[in-house]
């Protein structure tokens, strides 16, 4: 079994210290979106998801404006899961199963390029 780790979402929202920066709630600080990808005999498992491809072309659609103002998110295809796991070689198909580790968006956003799961 192998694991490998994706920043599918890199988040640069207010907050300082009070999010594990620096500085106070003036001051942004940098948050990722940690994704997993486990490698199995049957299949591989995904665990969350961070954006979806049509997010990097249209962040404000399922964002909203009111979070890519506060976070400045770097919302880019090449970020992507689905972009990840084809540079390693496999289909985004290949992907048997997901596990969510909870509904926000910046960890579940990425379920639609992954409909067979």
């Amino acid at each position: 079994m192998r694991v490998h780790h994706f920043d599918c979402l890199t988040m640069r929202p207010y907050g300082g210290s009070f999010l594990g920066g620096e500085g106070g709630i003036g001051n942004r600080t940098t948050l990722v979106a940690h994704v997993l990808l486990v490698e199995r005999k049957n299949g591989l498992l995904l665990v969350d998801t961070g954006a979806a491809l049509r997010d990097a072309e249209d962040p404000f659609e399922r964002f909203g404006r009111g979070f890519v103002w506060s976070s400045s998110p770097r919302i880019e295809k090449e970020r992507c899961a689905a972009t990840q796991i084809e540079k390693l070689g496999f289909d985004p198909k290949d992907v048997t199963d997901i596990v969510l580790t909870h509904l926000d968006l910046d960890h579940a956003a990425g379920l639609v390029d992954f409909p067979r799961s």
